[in-house]
Formats: structure tokens, C-alpha cells, sequence
């Protein structure tokens, strides 16, 4: 059984990141240049008959033509302040059309077996994915406290986007890493295999453009 995170471009145009945790909870590999599903399931072995749970980070089911999902709507409505608000997905961006790169490759798991549930079932041998939003996450799972409670940290800005200096964003990836890195003490444990914990240890204060993206 293992654990794949996809962060799916909406065209294959575009670089998709794919990390793969084992059953042990060892975030073991990670990749973010690949391009097409097929490098996508090649690298994450999802043609295999083997169990796994497959979290996409796109909208899967899109039936609205304008304007935003209700998730989407409620999701802005909680996360807007912490800058975690989702983009609008709706079928006028062929992306998200029958023919898009996301149709496919949800018929391409749907044929290898893959059933897309609204809820994963614990501790079960399944071959299962799911839609996911990770944004709140970064703002949830990493709370603030100031003196009378516990608040919500703001979503971290490590990427890069017109009006933001390089030295913001490399700082925030530096709060970024440190965050990821604290998972290790959590309850259940994230691990991380020596090949990733090299990747994120990299020093990328001189990266910038397509380089720093990928990493």
C-alpha cells in the first residue's frame, strides 16, 4: 500500500510534481517535471496491480460552465483571509473538458482499477484517489498561538509572482522547509527517505526562474 500526491498541471504543457509515500509513512521519491499521464503513472507505478491512494490536486468533477464550484465558494469563504482561497474551475477552460489532460487521466486510473471515492477508508488495501486542495493544509496543519488562542498561520508565499522580491520568496520556502521537516514529530510521523532529504535540503538562495520552480 503507498500514499501519491500529484500536483497536476492543467495542460501537459506543464510540469506535474508527483511524491510517493510507502506504507511506513517515508515520503521515499518525489519528481516535478513530469509532463504526460504516462511519465506520471510510469514514475509513480500506478498501472501496477498494487494497492494505493492517490491524492490529485486539481478539479476532478467540474459541471458548472461559469463561475466557481460550491466547494470553491466555500472554501474562499473560510480561507480567503489566509490567502489559501482556490482558483475558479469551470467546464469555458478546456482543461477541464472530456478531452483535457485531468479527463484523462482520471480514465486512465478509472481503467487501471482505480475507484475516486469522496471519503478514504483507513487502514484498508484500496485502490482509491481523490480530489485534494492542499492550500488549507498549509495554513491547518501549522497553527499560530498568540495569547488568548490558537490561530491559523497564513499560507506560506514561497512562490514566485509578479510584485514579489526573489528574497521574500526564498525566505518563505526556508519557513517552508523548516515545516516539512517538523512533520517527523507528528502523530502519525511523516519520514524522509535520505534521496528527499537531500532534495529539500538544497540551498536555492541563487535559483530563480525555472530552476527554483521545479525545486
Amino acid at each position: 500500500m503507498k500514499f501519491v500526491g500529484i500536483d497536476l498541471a492543467w495542460g501537459e504543457n506543464k510540469p506535474t510534481g508527483v511524491a510517493i509515500i510507502n506504507a511506513a509513512g517515508t515520503v521515499e521519491r518525489a519528481q516535478a517535471n513530469l509532463r504526460t499521464n504516462e511519465e506520471i503513472c510510469e514514475f509513480a507505478g500506478l498501472d501496477s496491480p498494487d494497492g494505493a491512494v492517490v491524492a490529485i490536486d486539481a478539479p476532478l468533477v467540474v459541471r458548472n460552465t461559469g463561475q466557481c464550484r460550491p466547494v470553491e465558494r466555500q472554501l474562499t469563504e473560510i480561507f480567503w483571509s489566509c490567502d489559501a482561497a482556490p482558483y475558479p474551475a469551470n467546464l469555458s477552460n478546456p482543461a477541464f473538458g472530456e478531452r483535457g489532460r485531468i479527463r484523462t487521466l482520471v480514465n486512465r486510473l478509472e481503467a487501471s482499477g482505480f475507484v475516486q471515492r469522496p471519503v478514504i477508508a483507513r487502514q484498508q488495501e484500496q485502490r482509491s484517489f481523490v480530489e485534494v486542495f492542499p492550500s488549507p493544509a498549509l495554513v491547518t496543519l501549522f497553527p499560530g498561538q498568540n495569547r488568548r488562542e490558537h490561530i491559523h498561520c497564513r499560507a506560506l508565499r514561497y512562490k514566485y509572482k509578479k510584485g514579489r522580491a526573489w528574497a521574500e520568496v526564498h525566505s518563505e520556502w526556508e519557513i517552508y522547509r523548516a515545516r516539512l521537516r517538523s512533520l517527523e514529530s507528528g502523530d502519525p510521523a511523516l519520514k524522509f527517505s535520505p534521496e528527499i532529504r537531500k532534495q529539500i535540503g538544497i540551498d536555492i538562495t541563487e535559483f530563480n526562474g525555472g530552476r527554483y520552480k521545479q525545486i
